[in-house]
This record gives C-alpha cells, sequence and structure tokens, in this order.
C-alpha cells in the first residue's frame, strides 16, 4: 500500500520485475545487458529480504550457469534442496552446475534424483539424464532417456537436442 507506507513501497517496490511471471518456470531473463542487470539486482535485493525463495533461487543460479560460473550457481541450488528437498526443481539446478563443471557422475545423481521426486511429470528431466548420458559416450542408455524426455515435435525442443536425439539412435543401432 504505497498511501500507506510510501517509504517502505519505495524501498522494496519491484520495477524491472512482474512478481507473477517471475516465479513461474517459463519466466526467462532479458537479453539485452542493461534490462538483465537491472532484473539481477531486484532478485539479489529480493533474496536479501527472503534468502529461502525458490524463485530466486532459481533464477540466481540460472544466471549463474548462463555465465558458465557454474561453481557460483551451486550454492542456489542447495539452497532449494535444503529449504525444499522435495522439490525436483533443486536437484536439475545442481545437475545442471556440476554438469558444467564436468562432475558427471554427481550431475546424473541429481538427476535420477529430480525424476524420483518429479513424479509423472518427470519427463523433462529424462532430457537430461539422456543428454548427459550422451556426452558420456552411452549411445544406448542416452536414446532411451532421450526418447522418454523429448518431445521432437514441440517448439521448446531446440535443433541441438534434436540432433543429441539423431546421434544416440544412430550409435545405438535404432536407424536403420
Amino acid at each position: 500500500d504505497r498511501r500507506r507506507y510510501p517509504d517502505l513501497a519505495r524501498q522494496h517496490e519491484l520495477k524491472t520485475i512482474d512478481p507473477f511471471e517471475f516465479g513461474t518456470e517459463e519466466y526467462a531473463l532479458p537479453t539485452r545487458k542493461e534490462d538483465r542487470e537491472a532484473v539481477i539486482k531486484e532478485i539479489r535485493r529480493l533474496l536479501d529480504v527472503y534468502p529461502e525463495g525458490v524463485s530466486t533461487n532459481r533464477l540466481m543460479a540460472a544466471v549463474f550457469n548462463e555465465e558458465k560460473a557454474h561453481s557460483q550457481a551451486l550454492p542456489f541450488a542447495e539452497t532449494i534442496i535444503r529449504v525444499f528437498p522435495e522439490l525436483p526443481e533443486g536437484y536439475r539446478i545442481k545437475g545442471d552446475a556440476l554438469k558444467g563443471l564436468g562432475r558427471f557422475d554427481q550431475a546424473m545423481a541429481c538427476y535420477r534424483k529430480a525424476l524420483s521426486l518429479a513424479g509423472p511429470g518427470g519427463a523433462r528431466f529424462y532430457k537430461e539424464v539422456g543428454l548427459l548420458w550422451l556426452m558420456r559416450g552411452k549411445y544406448s542408455k542416452a536414446y532411451q532417456a532421450l526418447r522418454k524426455g523429448m518431445d521432437v515435435l514441440s517448439p521448446q525442443t531446440s535443433i541441438q537436442d534434436l540432433y543429441g536425439f539423431g546421434t544416440a539412435a544412430l550409435y545405438a543401432g535404432k536407424l536403420r
């Protein structure tokens, strides 16, 4: 209430983040540097107020994973896991960071934990498992996991994902 608490509103008002959009998994950070920096600044302010928020920790981890600063993403993933151990997202984020650090066995354990927690909605985690198997040259396992986790007709499926799926299928002997 800006009229009753103008100082508080001025201090904590979100100017670049829509809190209803920001909390969704589909929220993507802006690509323009100035916009991105403004959003990151607001995320850091939110973390100062509530350091255990899932959305804020998820987005800060995404920032560091996108910037290839994977070790800096780990604490944010670990916060999600510590506070909300029942959520698969924290394990997926940690798996992404560990994969980026080349710690493939630990990443696989995180992705598998995410799968076990996700239940019927876990198809999206099979893709991560499959891509990790592909990186390790385990084509049959990669093909099996990618088949479960990838919708080849979805607009969210990238050309790199399709290439990985095709490579796994080829080397697993699934193409004739």
